[in-house]
Formats: structure tokens, sequence, C-alpha cells
């Protein structure tokens, strides 16, 4: 039922505080108009005024610049004193005068300004005065006989420009005030009255007991086009749709009803673990992903302290963190938590809590936790291989240099040695022993060295295809031997093992090296047992703990001992460069370190499995190298020279290519003894020239040079010379980058070498010469 409004006694009473608005807004922009318009007339007044001053003066001197010429060629001061009264009658100009060629003044007219008002130093910054030279011309000759000067008369046009600026102002102010009274009652009879009319008619309405929906507001015929008429029409829409709104509310319920449902349904079937807690961290309610995670059951965890499944070293954290919520001094604050699952397992949650203590209907912390237990190891295992980068470019980088020093320190011990003995020195022995001390610490030096490249994956390898199996049955003897007598070592090596290609000397020292370790997690005097297996296998651990199927094989060697087991924390170390659990000056902390970092150089995987009191399990993964038959004569490193002294050289050149001088100079030494005449070069262009002038029977050149070539390089282009020419390249430089990759030689002699080395690598170079 449509009811219309009749009693206007019950009509409130509405001021007119529109029409006021817009009045105002009328007004100021009235006002600004004006402004900019005034603004406008008086930039193009003066505009017109300024070249209107300049038109008459440029007109006044050229309609008198022929009479001032002839008053100045006469040097006649009356017909010049007229003229410049004349020039000076004109309003636009204040003085003139008449300057003779010698400077002397003929005439002047007028009085010459003394000062300018303010303004008109703005109109005319420069105040210019207006020149013009006076030239007497007789048939074909021209004397100049003066100048005219003419002196505007500024402050005049400025009080002209200000007078019509006046006029203008008052014009434009009678016109905004007439545009703002005509606005003013248009916006009053138009506007303001029929909105009055509306907000009365809408004020009588809200005390209408009957439901708001019932009404409707009648719209005057003047109105039916315009906007009024069409907020009246709205309205009345919006109150037919307004029963309709409450249906729709009703049905809002309901749909938040069910989403009340989906969300319960949503929070049981999700991941993430959702936990209640009271204000002192016990659990209210929790979803079931907590069985998931912590494997306990809701009744098990539920009114428990959640303080309780954390790791203890987390716990004072999660406390301190937690009183911060509960207090309200934050609303909310995420960390990373270790908790301990049932089985005493540990998983890692990204855990958020949230202050809810004020919201209606929950009035609780809110726990929320992530598991990523999985991606946190995988974190770890980027940041351990990035520290193996780092420590790979830090050794690679000072291993050059280093082995140059240990290189060396050996070959003058030895040189020393060789010395003491040829010459039969008196009481030898104890400066033997010295001697001999110093040589194993040098020895120990460059073990260190390779034991750093080894954990960095950066050490340079002799890859060998052998049988593991024969390899290890081989060392057993010395394993036995290295390890104590309360210790025995057994082995289960699996038949039809098949063979592999890597570093047999690494592998072997890697054996050893996982022994020892297993001989100091035991007890002395405990009978204590290593068990070394062997199996081929496809399937390979994941770092995350996981096992994976591989398309090619792999041979699995096992080192199991039965010592005292690695602590679960210590376990997440022990590949750490320099980590240890031994007494100070027992170990170095890069046994497994070197292991761990010579198994992946090689493309193996390495795992470590050890409960405290159960022992420990190393286990090594090489890849198979299938069925290929083993070339004996491949990568078999060279043996070494048991009798140096048979070595003669002469008659033999060999030239020196090494930038260190120290270095050049021992090699230098060591071949002079065994009889080689040796020329000494440190720069490439000094060993192209040796080539010129001298026939070399062989080159030991460094890889890296000072000059902007390296040794590869170098011998590129003397064997294009000379395409017979031998060259043997040593270098201490491990190439961390794969910086000379790209080559067809190799590295024969590394530093740090002995004298024997250098002897063994001349007589397999020279293994056609007499030596």
């Amino acid at each position: 039922m449509n009811r219309t409004i009749k009693n206007t006694q019950e009509i409130p009473n509405v001021t007119d505080s529109l029409g006021k608005k817009f009045s105002k807004l009328v007004l100021l922009a009235a006002f600004i108009l004006g402004v900019i318009s005034c603004l406008c007339y008086f930039y193009y007044t003066y505009s017109i005024y300024k070249k209107t001053l300049y038109d008459v003066i440029q007109q006044e001197i050229i309609s008198s610049s022929q009479s001032a010429t002839l008053a100045a060629y006469t040097v006649d001061s009356t017909m010049a004193e007229h003229l410049l009264d004349g020039i000076v009658n004109t309003p636009e100009i204040a003085h003139a005068q008449i300057i003779l060629e010698d400077g002397v003044l003929l005439s002047q007219a007028g009085d010459p300004p003394q000062e300018y008002y303010f303004v008109t130093r703005m109109l005319f910054p420069n105040l210019d005065s207006f020149y013009e030279h006076l030239n007497f011309k007789i048939d074909d000759m021209e004397f100049e006989t003066g100048e005219l000067i003419i002196h505007p008369d500024y402050d005049h046009y400025t009080r002209e420009i200000f007078v019509q600026l006046r006029i203008s102002l008052l014009y434009i102010s009678l016109l905004s005030l007439l545009l703002f009274i005509i606005i003013r009652k248009m916006i009053s009879r138009e506007l303001s009255s029929p909105i009055i009319a509306l907000s009365q008619r809408l004020a009588a309405i809200k005390n209408d007991p009957n439901p708001i929906y019932q009404h409707r507001l009648i719209k005057p015929a003047k109105h039916n086009d315009d906007e009024i008429g069409y907020l009246i029409d709205n309205f009345n829409s919006l109150l037919e749709n307004l029963k309709n709104t409450e249906t729709m509310a009703s049905n809002i319920k309901d749909t938040l009803a069910t989403t009340e449902i989906q969300y319960t349904a949503m929070v049981k079937n999700t991941f993430e673990m959702f936990i209640r807690l009271d204000e002192k961290a016990r659990v209210q309610f929790c979803n079931p992903a907590v069985k998931d995670i912590l494997q306990f059951s809701l009744g098990e965890i539920i009114g428990t302290n959640l303080v309780s499944y954390i790791d203890n070293a987390d716990k004072e954290l999660f406390q301190s963190l937690f009183s911060d919520v509960v207090t309200g001094r934050v609303e909310n604050t995420t960390l990373i938590l270790h908790f301990a699952t049932k089985s005493n397992e540990e998983r890692i949650l990204s855990c958020t809590i949230t202050n809810a203590l004020t919201v209606d209907k929950l009035q609780c912390i809110l726990f929320v936790a992530h598991d990523i237990t999985k991606s946190h190891h995988t974190e770890n295992e980027l940041r351990q291989s990035q520290k193996i980068e780092s420590i790979g470019k830090l050794t690679g980088g000072i291993a050059h240099d280093f082995n140059n020093i240990l290189t060396i320190i050996i070959n003058n011990i030895e040189l020393a040695q060789s010395k003491l003995k040829k010459y039969n020195v008196p009481n030898i022995e104890p400066v033997n022993d010295y001697l001999e001390s110093a040589l194993n610490a040098s020895f120990g030096g460059a073990d260190l060295t390779n034991r750093l490249l080894a954990f960095a994956r950066n050490q340079p390898l002799n890859p060998l295809i052998f049988n593991p199996n024969d390899q290890i049955r081989n060392i057993l003897p010395l394993l036995q031997r290295a390890i104590s007598n309360n210790i025995t070592i057994t082995d289960g090596l699996a038949q039809n093992i098949g063979r592999i290609r890597i570093d047999k000397s690494q592998f072997d020292n890697a054996i050893l090296n996982l022994c020892i370790n297993s001989r100091d997690a035991m007890a002395p005097q405990r009978q204590g047992g290593i068990h070394i297996t062997t199996t081929r296998v496809n399937i390979i651990p994941m770092p995350d703990g996981t096992l994976r199927q591989t398309s090619e094989d792999y041979i699995r060697i096992d080192i199991k001992d039965n010592g005292e087991g690695i602590n679960p924390k210590n376990l997440k170390k022990v590949i750490d460069p320099f980590f240890t659990t031994k007494p100070m000056g027992k170990g170095t902390g890069l046994g497994l370190s070197m292991v761990h970092g010579f198994v992946h150089q090689s493309k193996g995987h390495f795992n470590i499995e050890s409960k405290e009191g159960l022992g420990t399990t190393i286990q090594l993964y090489f890849p198979a190298y299938g069925d290929i038959n083993y070339d004996k004569s491949e990568g078999n490193p060279l043996q070494p020279c048991e009798d140096e002294e048979e070595l003669n050289g002469t008659g033999l050149t060999i030239l020196i290519l090494e930038d260190n001088v120290t270095i050049a100079d021992i090699i230098e030494k060591l071949l002079q003894d065994m009889n080689f005449t040796v020329i000494k070069t440190h720069k490439t262009a000094d060993a192209f020239a040796a080539f010129e002038s001298k026939t070399i029977d062989l080159t030991l050149s460094d890889v890296l040079l000072p000059d902007d070539i390296n040794g590869f390089a170098f011998a590129d282009k003397i064997k294009n010379q000379y395409p017979d020419a031998k060259i043997v390249h040593m270098s201490g430089y491990t190439d961390p980058e794969n910086l000379l990759s790209d080559t067809q030689y190799s590295i024969a002699l590394r530093k740090p070498f002995r004298k024997r080395d250098l002897v063994q690598i001349i007589k397999e170079v020279l293994h056609d010469k007499n030596l």
C-alpha cells in the first residue's frame, strides 16, 4: 500500500545549507575568475603600452635624425635646441640631448629622470635609453658628427597602465557580483528548494510506524525530466526493493551457517596444524593435522601444555614470544620451532601465534603451524653446498702459492740431505734427524692442503678402473696395523660386484680415514669391531633422507662399527670442515669432510647413520663402471725412481719457464746436480728467445704465468714452430673454476713435488735419450 504524507505540520524544518555552500563556492570562483581576468588584462595593457612607447620613440628618431645630423655638423646649438624641445613635447619622452663626436654636449631638453618608481623598475627592468648615431654624407663621403640620445618617460607609462587596471578591476568586480547574485538565485530555486522539500518528506517517513518500503514519494511534474525527479524515482525503486533485501538477509544467514560448516571441514582436513590455546598455552582445541605432524591423537594432546612438545632449545624462545602476544605487546608473531613427535622424531614447524582474546566467540590464542622439515633440510643442504663452494674458491686460490712454498721447502731439504751425504759431513745423524722432521712436516702441510681440496671437491684426481673388493682386500693388512689389537676388522664383500673408476689412492685414504674414525669412537680396552661390506645397488639416498631408484647401478661400501655412536645434534655437523669432538690436538676435523668431498667429486653419494650407544654406519656410493675391460695402461701412476743417481743429463739442455724465482732456482740446482745444461727464464718472451738460439731437449713450464698467455698457450706456439718439442707442465694451481679445462695438455708435475718425481718425469719424457 502506498501512502502520501499530507500533514505538513509534522514535517521538520530544514535549513538551506546546500545553497549556502554552493553560494560560497560561486563567490570564491567569481573572485578567482576576477583576479585572473585582472591579471590577464594587466598583462595585455602592459604589452600594448610598451609596444606603443617603443614605436613612438623609433618614429621620433627617424623623423628627427636628419635635422639632428645637420645641427651637429654645423654645430648649431640654437637649431639643436629647437629640435630637442619639439622631441620632449611628446608625452612618451622625458629627456633628449645631442652630443658631438668629441663628447661635447651640443644641446639638451627636458629633465633627465633621477629615480624611477619601484613598479616602473619591475615593468621596465632595463630602463633602456635610445641612441642614434648621426652621420653626415657629402657626395660619396660620410662623416660621424655625433649622437642623438632619447630617454623615455617610463613613469608616465606606468601611471597610464595602472589607471587602465583600476578601471578594468571595477568592471570585473561589478560583473562578478552580478554573476554571484544570479547563480545564487538559480541554485536556491532549482536545487536547494527541491532538495529541502525532499529531505523534509524523508525525515517524516522515519517517524511513521509502518514499514518503510510501504511509502512512496510523489514526484512534482516540473521535475519529471531533471535530477530531482531521477532521485525520487530511484528512491521509490529502493523502497520497492527493500522487501527483497530482507529476504536476501535471511538467505545470507543461511549462507553463513553453510560457510561455517565448510570452514570447519577445511580446518579438519588441512595439512596445517590449528591449535586454540588459553593464556597459559594449554591446548583447548586442535585439528586432526596434529596426528600427521606430531603423531598424537586429539585426546592425547587436548588439555596438555604445548610447551611440553617443543624442543628444550626452543622452549625459552617460545615462552618469551608467547608472553608478548598474550600481554598485547605484539599482536602476532612468526617463528621456527623444533618439535618432538610421539616416536621422538624431530619436526621443524613454521609457527604463527595470534592474539584473539578480544575476538567474540574465540577469546583464545591461535597457534597455526606448518611442517617445513623437508624444506628446512633442503635449505641446509643448499647452505652446505654454498659453504663447499666458498671453501673451494678459498683453498683453490691459496693452493697455488702454498704448494709453491712447499715445493721450495721440500726440495731444499732434500738438496741439503743430498749435499750432506755427498760430502760425508761428520756427525750427520742429528742434522739428518732435523731435516727429516722438517721434511715430514712439509709432507703434512701438503696432505693438509689435499684434505681441504678434497672437502672442497677441488682436488686433482687420477681416476683408475679397479675392483673395489680387490682393493679392500689389499689394504686390509694396512688397516689392521693402523687399528689397535682390541678391534677386529672383518669384511663381507659381495661376489661379482663389478668395477668403479675413481682415484685409487684417494679411495684407500677414505677407507683408512673412516676406519680410524671408527677406532677413535670406541672406548679404550673395549673389544670392538669394524665390518666392511660391498653391495651393488640402484637405490641412492637423497638429502631429505628419502631413497630414490636410479637407472644406473652404484657400488656401495659400508663401514660399520659398534662404537659409541654420534649425538643427533653433532650428526648434522660431522662433515663440516674443522668440526671435531676429539680433544685439542687429536684431530683436524677434516677426515669426514675430505671423504665427503672426495665421494661427491667422484660423482658418488655419501650417507651416514648413527645412534648413540649403537654405533655408526657410513655408506659410500660410487657409480659402477659396467663391464668395460680395464686397460692397465690407463691412468697408472708413475712409479718413483728407486735410484736417482742413474740419471745423467750430460749433453742435454732443459729450459725452465717459471715465474717464481725461488722455485726456478731450486729446480735449476736439482738439474745441474744431474749434469743438465739449464736455461732459466721467468717470462715467455725470454723462453721464445731461448728456443731460437739453443737446442732445447725438454721444457719445464709452469701453467700460470705473469704474461698474457698461460703455459698451455705457450706450448701451442712452441709446437707450431718446433713440432718435436717436449714440454712438461707443472703447477700447484687446482683450477677451481675450470679456467684451464679447455686444452689438450695435462699437468704432469704437480706441486709440491720431490726430486724423485722430477727425475721420473724426465725419464718418462726423454725415454729415447741416453740417460
